[in-house]
C-alpha cells in the first residue's frame, strides 16, 4: 500500500511538473510571440518615421534645386537685359534721354519692346522664386 501511495505521489508530482512545464512552455512561447510582435511594431514605426524624414528631405532638396535654377535663369535674363541696353546706348553716342533723337522710331520701339519683354520675364521668374521659397518654408 505504501508503494502505491508513493507511486501515486510520484505520478501526481510528475503530472504537476508536466503541467508546470507545459504552462512554462506556453508562457515562454507567448512571451517570444509578444516580443517579436512588439519588435516588429517598433521597427515598422521607426521605418515609417525614417521614410517620412527622407521624403521631407527629398522634397526640400528638390525645391532648393528649383530655386537655384530659377535664380540662375533670372541672372541670365539680367545679363541679357544689360546687353540689350548696352547695345542700344552704344549706337551713335545715345543715352536714355535722347534715344528717339539718335535712333529711328521703329528701331527705338523694337529695342524698347525687347527690353520690356526681358523685364517681364525677370518679373515672372522672380515671382516663381518667391512661390518656391514659400513652399520650402512650409515644409
Amino acid at each position: 500500500m505504501e508503494e502505491m501511495k508513493e507511486k501515486k505521489s510520484e505520478e501526481t508530482t510528475e503530472n504537476k511538473v508536466s503541467e508546470v512545464s507545459k504552462v512554462s512552455k506556453v508562457s515562454k512561447e507567448q512571451k517570444i510571440k509578444d516580443f517579436l510582435s512588439k519588435s516588429a511594431e517598433v521597427s515598422k514605426n521607426a521605418f515609417s518615421k525614417a521614410t517620412d524624414a527622407v521624403q521631407k528631405f527629398s522634397d526640400k532638396s528638390v525645391l532648393k534645386i528649383q530655386i537655384q535654377n530659377q535664380k540662375s535663369a533670372r541672372s541670365k535674363k539680367y545679363t541679357e537685359l544689360g546687353e540689350l541696353v548696352s547695345e542700344l546706348l552704344s549706337k551713335k553716342g545715345a543715352d536714355i534721354g535722347n534715344l528717339s533723337a539718335v535712333l529711328p522710331a521703329d528701331e527705338t520701339l523694337k529695342a524698347i519692346e525687347q527690353i520690356k519683354k526681358v523685364q517681364k520675364e525677370i518679373l515672372g521668374i522672380s515671382k516663381d522664386i518667391k512661390e518656391l521659397e514659400k513652399q520650402l518654408e512650409a515644409k
